[in-house]
């Protein structure tokens, strides 16, 4: 049900505000892109993940109406991660 890749996933519709929000999405900023990069490599390469299994997220600030349907299983900064 989902893409085969991490760029699958993430290119897929409006999954990601910053996708639909009509502004260039390339990082532009040197060390925000390089900051991105690590994070990300870090995040995929860890041997524990630290969503407890998520498939599903959402920031904090928003309440989707889907949250309710699905089991929350943890909060890493600003964001909710449900199962």
């Amino acid at each position: 049900e989902f893409p085969d890749s991490v760029c699958g996933v993430v290119a897929q519709g409006c999954q990601f505000s910053y996708r639909c929000d009509g502004r260039p999405d390339a990082l532009t900023d040197p060390k925000a892109r390089a900051r991105a990069y690590r994070v990300a490599e870090a995040v995929l390469t860890a041997d524990d993940d630290p969503t407890n299994g998520a498939l599903f997220f959402h920031s904090a600030e928003a309440r989707p109406g889907w949250f309710a349907k699905r089991k929350r299983v943890g909060t890493i900064g600003g964001n909710v991660f449900y199962r």
